[in-house]
């Protein structure tokens, strides 16, 4: 989300910013999630698919491209 309060603000790709910013990206949960991504794009995956938890079958949603893609910063819109 672009704005933590407005659901509608749901970002379709996202770069996740350097280590040092990241602990302010994000609070509970997500934080946890965005610090698991950065692990893996810092370990070669190529993007990771952060699927909203509370729609029906979530996963099938992400599979079908609902989420946010989140890419390592400099690789958006690839």
């Amino acid at each position: 989300l672009r704005d933590a309060r407005d659901e509608s603000s749901v970002l379709s790709c996202c770069e996740l910013p350097d280590e040092t910013l990241l602990a302010h990206a994000a609070s509970g949960g997500m934080h946890r999630k965005l610090i698991a991504a950065y692990e893996a794009l810092q370990g070669g995956v190529p993007e990771v698919r952060i699927a909203d938890g509370r729609v029906p079958e979530p996963l099938s949603a992400a599979i079908a491209g609902a989420g946010t893609v989140l890419v390592r910063s400099g690789k958006a819109g690839l």
